[in-house]
């Protein structure tokens, strides 16, 4: 989801960054959708997503992405 939000949304750029194919992005976004309850077409959904992982990414900078 992170790679997804810092792609801005954008397929192909996830997909190529994570090294998979864009069937298998969009099977795994349905099932963090699923799993979580987040729906990706709402905006405070999002909102929420992205604040998440800018919390993530300033508390773990080492982390690999």
């Amino acid at each position: 989801m992170f790679a997804y939000l810092r792609n801005d949304r954008r397929w192909t750029e996830t997909a190529d960054e994570l090294d998979i194919h864009r069937q298998t992005l969009s099977y795994r976004l349905k099932r963090i959708a699923a799993e979580t309850g987040v729906d990706l077409n709402r905006t405070a959904d999002l909102s929420a997503l992205w604040i998440a992982s800018q919390a993530w990414d300033s508390l773990h900078p080492d982390a690999p992405r």
